[in-house]
């Protein structure tokens, strides 16, 4: 509940911010094409084009905004075909100011609540991955504890944004019936290629 609360006064702002000269019904209406393409394909489609909901419904809201003339392929076109990520590192506060203390209950209430969608989570891939029905290895779920604490915790030290399990995956086990661990890493590793190429890289 605490990422929309978070998010959502973000996109109200971006709604009100289309340049000079745009109608200002060109940002409300692309963001709802994106809306209604991904509702209308996760309630009406089948199989595995319920994967591809939110590529296709940006491309929709994309092609809205490109007739608005929102849509500035200038970046696009001027990024190299090819390149090295920025390396950039804040830095540690150790201040430990107001601010801190502040939202420390909300990021230790956060924490707790991502271990349980962990818990839930891992128990829930390993009742699909399956093709016969298994009692859950909760060392396994205890694997996947400590690694969405490790990888949270260097993200942290890296100043990047942090990893979550994500309850879709269980969807997308059922939706493909593909669990290998093989196929996760080469999907991992394909989508770090990505950063070395900026044209490209969302």
């Amino acid at each position: 509940m605490l990422t929309p609360v978070t998010v959502m006064p973000v996109i109200f702002d971006q709604l009100q911010s289309a340049p000079a000269g745009f109608p200002p019904s060109a940002a409300p209406l692309s963001a709802f094409a994106t809306l209604l393409v991904i509702t209308v394909i996760v309630l009406k489609a089948k199989g595995p084009l319920r994967l591809w909901a939110a590529i296709i419904g940006i491309v929709a809201g994309s092609l809205v905004a490109g007739a608005f003339g929102l849509y500035d392929i200038d970046r696009i076109a001027d990024a190299p075909w090819a390149g090295l990520p920025n390396v950039e590192w804040p830095g540690l506060d150790s201040s430990f100011g107001p601010a801190f203390w502040g939202l420390l209950p909300a990021f230790l209430f956060i924490s707790v609540v991502c271990t349980i969608q962990t818990i839930s989570g891992s128990i829930a891939v390993q009742r699909v991955a399956w093709p016969s029905p298994r009692v859950a290895d909760f060392r396994t779920t205890q694997g996947a504890v400590a690694a969405a604490a490790t990888g949270n915790l260097l993200s942290g030290l890296a100043g990047t944004m942090p990893i979550g399990f994500r309850p879709t995956g269980t969807s997308m086990i059922e939706l493909t019936g593909i669990s290998s661990r093989r196929v996760g890493i080469a999907c991992g590793g394909w989508l770090s290629l990505w950063l070395f190429f900026p044209r490209r890289s969302p």
